[in-house]
């Protein structure tokens, strides 16, 4: 059966699945998800030796073996992963991508708390990874304490290279502790929470530069074909750079920073001058861009972002690379912004007689609205160029771009002679995007409505959208427009231009109400609560949707 075949076979819901979580799909179905993974999620995500993984579900398959618990796990997290790649409509990849995580959450909460091994981290961590599909992020939380304390006890924290153990495990352990730490470092920014690890541990080395197929029990083998396409590995280790640096520059001194770098913290912080604290910010900023320029400078060819990649599993990581960079450039500055941003702060502009400071904050802003809009276009192109992620790894991007320009929109004073047309392009894109996903899950269409709610004022010309504004709106009961699911991101541009026109909610049509819009598991803190100040948003925090970066 051909992969399209099998594709036809999922949409017409010719492959019910057992309600067993230790039953396989059919064999069709399996191996049509697993390719999927590794061709769209392994050059992201390289946690799956895929010569070892192939070898274990062709024994599950063909000798009837009967698999670890964990290594079940893997293969059904794995599967869920493939879904999201599915030429169906989202609302169909979405029902099976949740069905076979589920699968997996059954079978490895059996064993994580009993037992640590490779394939338990593995599987945990994927599992870990894809609740950003399901917004779960309270579990997201947990589990990465839980993922970091079964790496220490693995010694996955050390250096593994003169150990007496397989090289294919040597660079797995690798792999897995970087990716580890990076989620610590995103669920910790993103929580606005201490992380587990701190960047003085002590960390194993980098992986190697190499790719699955060269990584042998005994050794790695040198490949001698000229036209071999560069590794894969290159990507990950540039993305760990990043995020080194995202994470220095975004850990400041200021004393309402939820978190700082050890040996940074300050108990006078409270009694420094304003201009002391902006400045010390400028600095961090400043240092951050020049580690920047350096890091791009560094790259292999072909991850520059204006290289003709024909390899799309390259073109998938050099896009997600710069996606990355231009989300981690726009934080860098937004706390910049926020200085200037935040209910009664606009005095940092105007009460000090102080011009070289006024300047430097007033590109820093800037910059911050450039990566915003340019990340908003970046990331509509790539998504319906299918080139970029699944839909639920682009949120991230959208949430921190609209956040931003509504604020940009929301304090007009911050920089003079804004353009207005720029940042309402990049609004609709990210909105346009955002509504396409239609209502996946509950709590995105709560995302959703707080942003539509804004709209009508972020599109204000005048851009006045103070709170006085704010206090006698609410976020719509309903949505007059409900998006039909589309099949494949290629169909992303007609299903936007199937909107009507009048599908925008309208501030006159907005009943007032309280405002409860998330449980505990989605009750975060974040920049909005500085940003809109006013009553009626108080409870809508956005410290889970408006993350720092991602792995």
């Amino acid at each position: 059966m051909s992969f399209r075949d099998a594709d036809a076979d999922i949409r017409e819901e010719n492959f019910p699945l057992d309600d067993n979580s230790f039953a396989l799909p059919p064999r069709t179905l399996a191996y049509r998800l697993v390719d999927l993974f590794f061709d769209n999620v392994a050059p992201i995500l390289p946690l799956v030796h895929e010569p070892t993984f192939r070898k274990d579900l062709d024994a599950l398959y063909e000798h009837d073996k009967s698999g670890s618990i964990a290594f079940r796990s893997l293969i059904n997290v794995v599967f869920a992963y493939g879904c999201d790649y599915l030429d169906l409509e989202l609302t169909r990849t979405y029902e099976l991508s949740q069905d076979f995580h589920e699968r997996a959450t059954d079978l490895i909460l059996l064993v994580c708390y009993e037992l640590a091994s490779l394939e338990v981290v593995q599987a945990l961590l994927l599992v870990t990874l894809h609740l950003n599909s399901s917004m779960q992020f309270h579990r997201m939380w947990i589990n990465t304490g839980l993922l970091v304390r079964t790496a220490q006890a693995l010694n996955l924290h050390l250096d593994p290279s003169e150990w007496n153990i397989s090289m294919i495990e040597k660079e797995l352990r690798k792999r897995l502790w970087w990716s580890i730490y990076s989620l610590d470092r995103f669920i910790s920014l993103k929580h606005c929470r201490p992380p587990a690890l701190n960047i003085e541990a002590g960390h194993s080395v980098t992986p190697a530069v190499a790719d699955d197929d060269q990584i042998l029990p005994t050794h790695i083998a040198k490949s001698t074909d000229p036209k071999r396409p560069p590794s894969q590995l290159h990507f990950f280790n540039c993305l760990m750079q990043l995020i080194q640096i995202s994470e220095t520059a975004l850990s400041s001194k200021s004393a309402n920073n939820p978190w700082v770098l050890p040996k940074k913290k300050d108990n006078n912080l409270t009694k420094t001058d304003p201009r002391n604290v902006i400045y010390t910010q400028m600095a961090v900023a400043l240092d951050q861009e020049s580690k920047l320029a350096v890091w791009l400078e560094q790259l292999p060819e072909h991850l520059h972002f204006d290289f003709e990649n024909t390899d799309s599993k390259l073109r998938r990581q050099q896009r997600s690379l710069q996606a990355r960079y231009l989300h981690t450039r726009l934080m860098i500055h937004r706390m910049n912004m926020l200085a200037a941003a935040g209910p009664g702060k606009g005095k940092v502009l105007t009460e000090f007689n102080d011009s070289f400071l006024q300047s430097i904050l007033t590109a820093s802003i800037q910059q911050c609205i450039d990566c915003s809009c340019e990340l908003a276009s970046l990331v509509k192109e790539y998504y319906v160029q299918n080139s970029l992620g699944p839909w639920w790894l682009l949120l991230q991007f959208l949430f921190t771009t609209l956040a931003t320009l509504f604020a940009v929109r929301a304090r007009s004073h911050l920089v003079q002679d804004l353009d207005d047309n720029k940042i309402g392009n990049a609004i609709n894109q990210a909105m346009s995007l955002l509504q396409s996903f239609g209502d996946i899950n509950p709590t995105l269409t709560q995302c959703r409505r707080y942003f539509e709610s804004m709209m009508p004022w972020a599109m204000d010309r005048s851009g006045n959208l103070g709170s006085q504004n704010l206090r006698v709106s609410r976020p719509p009961v309903e949505i007059p427009f409900q998006q039909p699911p589309f099949a494949h991101p290629r169909m992303v541009t007609q299903a936007m231009q199937q909107r009507p026109s009048s599908s925008m909610p309208n501030s006159t049509e907005f009943q007032p109400r309280d405002v409860s819009l998330f449980n505990m598991d989605q009750a975060m803190t974040d920049y909005s609560a500085e940003l809109f100040s006013d009553s009626t948003f108080g409870t809508f925090n956005f410290g889970a949707l408006d993350p720092i970066f991602q792995l």
